[in-house]
Formats: structure tokens, sequence, C-alpha cells
């Protein structure tokens, strides 16, 4: 009986741990200020929140900075 709840506690705590350290390598971004903001506008555009002159607009105002 005390070996089931071992096994299961194990168990628990490393899937706690892999949907832990997915979540946070999953949201990870880059340490860069400018990669940061060109790797949220580049996801935005891929899931179609922007369209491709939003795109460009806001592209450019990044390259200046």
């Amino acid at each position: 009986m005390l070996l089931l709840v071992i096994v299961v506690a194990a168990l628990v705590v490393g899937l706690l741990r892999d949907v832990f350290v997915g979540m946070r390598g999953h949201h990870a971004t880059p340490t860069v200020q400018g990669s940061s903001a060109r790797a949220i506008l580049d996801e935005r555009y891929a899931r179609g929140e922007i369209d491709a002159d939003e795109y460009k607009r806001r592209r450019a105002d990044l390259d200046l900075h």
C-alpha cells in the first residue's frame, strides 16, 4: 500500500513538473527588447490578428527604434 502511494505521488509530481516546464518554455520571450517586440508582432500577424498593412507599418516603426 505504501509503495502504491509513493508511485502515485511520484507520477503526480512528474506530471506537474512537465506541465509547468512546458508552460514556461512555451511563453519564453527573448531577452532583447527589440527581438521580443518583433516576435510578438510576427505572432500577431501569423494568428491573423493584424493584416499585412498593419504588420508592415508596425515593423517599420520597430526598425526605426
